[in-house]
């Protein structure tokens, strides 16, 4: 009987185990199929990743951009044109009824002026403060017309998230459809199984 050794090989969404014989044996392999991914965060490197990033930069550095799609200001001209080649208008409106659901319970239906009636954190980075912008990714599921990538702050060693966005494919653009915050809330995206982690 020839003796050998298994060495795993991991792949994004599958493991393979391949058996490699001693000199002169025949190699065999066998594969168990995975369900779940658990890369490492990482600096953006998908098309998905990198539209995620851009999006999540480009938002904070437009002044009031959040504020303003949560109708809390007036859009201005700039932010209008950009809102709708970041997000998709499921989930500028699945912002807004949480944000209208949230000043129901707080101040009675109606902004007071000097108080924070609305939501008391960024829907879309799912944090109060974005951490000097320092972000870092992990795809979790990945289609030709939709994935689902995951957030954390840079520096941090947790496998967990911060957050869960759904991009989806519009013509040639990918946009977000959907967000799931770790601990604060749901935004046009169903409940999935992730690694979650509580927000700053």
């Amino acid at each position: 009987m020839k003796r050998g050794i298994y060495l795993p090989v991991v792949f994004v969404t599958s493991f393979f185990f391949i058996y490699v014989s001693s000199p002169g044996g025949v190699a065999a392999s066998g594969m168990r199929q995975e369900t779940e991914i658990s890369l490492p965060f990482h600096q953006a490197e998908t098309v998905q990743e990198k539209t995620l990033e851009s999006i999540l930069h480009q938002s904070e550095e437009e002044e009031n951009f959040i504020a303003a799609l949560l109708d809390r200001l007036p859009l201005k001209a700039k932010a209008a044109s950009m809102a709708p080649a970041f997000f998709t208008k499921s989930l500028i409106a699945a912002w807004r009824k949480e944000e209208r659901i949230v000043i129901d319970q707080t101040c009675g239906g109606h902004p007071i002026e000097g108080e924070l009636c609305g939501l008391d954190y960024d829907p879309l980075i799912c944090a109060q403060d974005n951490n000097d912008g320092k972000f870092v990714y992990r795809t979790e599921q990945q289609g030709s017309k939709e994935a689902s990538v995951s957030m954390q702050w840079k520096g941090e060693t947790t496998p967990h998230s911060i957050a869960t966005y759904r991009l989806i494919k519009s013509g040639k653009r990918w946009k977000l459809d959907g967000v799931a915050c770790a601990n604060e809330g749901r935004f046009n995206m169903p409940a999935v199984k992730t690694s979650a982690t509580p927000s700053r």
